[in-house]
């Protein structure tokens, strides 16, 4: 049945691709780090920033966002959530779905390593919140959208950087174009030795994109290495936390404590990718890429030593054109993965005693459809639709003649209707959204580190409803604001059982209530100068509606891992004869911790600086050094950026930097 169904979506949008005349084809240039916030064609709705950043300046940026939640827990470890619970990852991303250069980031068992990457290889992060998108199928939280560097004039590039707590890095980086191709290629080594004890990070990369434009096709590919190396520190217990907010997890009853067990992540990945891009003429483009990609992690634990092998491979088909004023966008996505999963008893950071030893498939996939129909002048109506699949297999290899567990979840049908009205006289646009969700659980809830299959664990759905308005009230004065609803059943959330390995169940029924707002303003101030200032909030009112764990009743009480408020203000002074000058300050409202709402986190404030200097060394702009440095947490605030929810004796706070500083150079040779 897959077979025919996948077979059917190939056939038919290969058959519209060749119906249509060829012409040649054209590619958009980008030059700065962006960061949008859903509306990709709208320059005012965008964050840009200077494209030297290390990872913890994209936490800040990414959390300006409102509605967006990233964590880095410690150096290398990072939760993102989209318009959800942090709950449901409590060791990486999972309900958000990641594609890089267009092809899948995020494997086939719904996890994503995004920790792998090297964010300096990014220069455009496109943010879509809720499930709004039919074109990337499943998901309630949303997608992310991120692309490397590209079509920069050529140039050659070292930088080097130092932090606190024994931060520094190196990248060195080219741009390489000539008669239709184009190469972008870079390798970069990380190090630091983490705030807390036993929180040492090391990361090299190697990228390669190349692309050549040939007539009206265009082949491209991506190649990317990561080799990682981190300890994890793990949770605290309140009185821990405020004794000594640098300490690892201590011994604790019969288990070992972070550094007597080695706990730690060792983590290398290959991704090799191929995009063929078809303009078929001016109104149709077919763009076709297939994937493979290998992890192999091992990671001792406080309860064990896991090791796991993760082959996995995939291709994507887009077909966009117009037929007259109608806008379509069809294709289809599949994704499989043959894991290996082995737990050991941890042997002071030795694999020991095999306990489990799981073969673990994965098979997921989707069709889909967008309609964009304009109804008059300012009216748009959208109607998209994809029919997505999701299995996961689990044969455990460790008891011979055991039968294999499998999930059993039928072919989910989700609809998506967006009315648009657009004004451009008088610079506003209102959407009304009405989408359908569905997370299907990630291969590591169906086997979480307790190593009890759970096939049983059902899908989150339901519907989203979202009222957003864009409007310019001036050419220098940009606003946004948007309120959702989404109601879901099934809701996943983690749990933890006495020994203080994760499980997950479903919670019932939750409902989420939203509000988002931002306005950004710009004001020339003479000689080039300008100064920009940018506003965002976030109220989100998460709860149980229908949730129980045998005696206990958690209906009503709130959704751990959400917070009610965040307010977070930034201004930039530009200067381009002396420097770029950023003063941002956050509030970050209180958040609880579990399920009974018994432990709630205190609410914090961050203040950052930064200053970015652009220097030409001659006056063909041929050399070019860049310098950035900055202090964050100028307030040396109390707080954690990152909590173990539901966790046994309470060990929740995973405390993050108190002031910390930064600083980094570079030189850019031109060709």
């Amino acid at each position: 049945m897959l077979k025919r169904f996948f077979l059917t979506g190939t056939f038919f949008t290969v058959f519209l691709s060749f119906s249509y005349s060829q012409d040649s084809l054209r590619v958009q240039e980008l030059d700065y780090v962006i960061v949008d916030i859903f509306h990709p064609k709208k320059q005012t709705n965008k964050t840009i920033f200077p494209a030297l950043l290390p990872t913890a300046q994209i936490t800040n940026t990414l959390n300006i966002i409102p509605g967006v939640r990233m964590e880095e827990r410690s150096p290398g470890s990072y939760r993102i959530n989209l318009r959800g619970s942090s709950q449901r990852a409590p060791f990486g991303i999972r309900n958000v779905k990641f594609y890089l250069n267009g092809i899948p980031f995020t494997e086939p068992g719904g996890n994503t390593y995004l920790n792998q990457l090297n964010m300096r290889f990014v220069s455009d992060i496109n943010v879509f919140k809720g499930p709004v998108l039919s074109e990337y199928g499943a998901g309630t939280g949303g997608v992310v959208s991120l692309q490397t560097i590209k079509n920069a004039p050529d140039y050659l590039q070292a930088e080097g950087g130092i932090g606190s707590f024994g931060e520094w890095n190196s990248i060195l980086s080219a741009n390489l174009s000539s008669q239709g191709q184009h190469h972008y290629i870079a390798v970069s080594k990380e190090q630091s030795k983490g705030y807390r004890h036993h929180s040492s990070m090391e990361r090299s990369n190697f990228i390669w994109v190349p692309r050549f434009d040939l007539g009206q096709h265009q082949l491209s590919a991506l190649v990317l290495y990561s080799d990682l190396w981190y300890q994890t520190p793990g949770g605290l217990t309140l009185t821990q936390y405020e004794t000594d907010r640098k300490a690892s997890r201590p011994v604790a009853g019969i288990f070992p404590g972070a550094a007597d067990a080695q706990a730690a992540i060792d983590q290398k990945n290959i991704l090799l990718g191929i995009t063929h891009r078809y303009l078929i003429n001016t109104s149709w483009s077919l763009t076709s890429s297939v994937y493979t990609s290998k992890l192999s992690l091992e990671n001792p634990t406080f309860r064990n030593y896991e090791i796991r092998q993760e082959p996995h491979s995939g291709t994507r088909i887009a077909l966009l054109g117009n037929v007259k004023s109608i806008k379509i966008n069809t294709g289809l996505e599949y994704q499989a993965g043959n894991y290996h999963i082995q737990t050991f008893t941890n042997q002071n950071g030795r694999p020991g005693i095999l306990e489990t030893n799981d073969q673990v498939n994965n098979k997921t996939g989707f069709i889909y459809a967008n309609l964009r129909v304009p109804v008059s002048t300012r009216v748009e109506l959208e109607g998209g639709y994809s029919a997505n699949f999701y299995e996961t297999a689990i044969t455990r290899l460790s008891n011979p003649g055991t039968a294999s567990s499998k999930t059993d979840l039928p072919i989910e049908h989700l609809p998506k209707f967006r009315l648009k009205y657009n004004n451009n006289e008088k610079s506003l646009e209102v959407n009304l959204i009405a989408s359908k969700g569905y997370s299907p659980p990630s291969s590591s809830e169906v086997l979480p580190s307790n190593t009890v299959i759970n096939t049983l664990l059902r899908p989150e759905i339901g519907w989203n409803y979202e009222l957003q308005s864009l409007y310019n009230i001036s050419s220098n004065i940009f606003t946004e604001l948007s309120l959702y609803y989404k109601e879901s059943m099934n809701t996943i959330v983690q749990r933890r059982d006495e020994d203080n390995a994760d499980y997950f169940m479903n919670a019932g029924k939750t409902a989420q209530i939203g509000i988002e707002g931002a306005i950004s303003y710009n004001q020339p101030l003479g000689n080039e100068n300008e100064l920009e200032v940018k506003t965002t909030f976030n109220y989100a009112d998460f709860t149980f509606k229908d949730y129980k764990v045998v005696n206990d009743d958690f209906s009503d009480k709130k959704m751990p891992g959400n917070m009610r408020w965040t307010v977070h203000a930034s201004g930039t002074f530009k200067m381009p004869r002396w420097a770029e000058v950023t003063l941002s300050f956050g509030y970050y409202d209180r958040m609880y911790l579990n399920d009974a709402n018994t432990f709630a986190s205190a609410p914090y404030r961050i203040m950052n600086l930064q200053v970015y200097r652009k220097l030409d060394l001659d006056n063909r702009q041929k050399h070019q050094i860049q310098v950035r440095a900055g202090i964050n947490n100028l307030l040396n605030d109390f707080y954690s950026l990152g909590f173990d929810f539901n966790a046994a004796g309470n060990r929740f706070y995973n405390a993050a930097p108190g002031i910390n500083y930064f600083g980094s150079i570079a030189y850019r040779l031109s060709l």
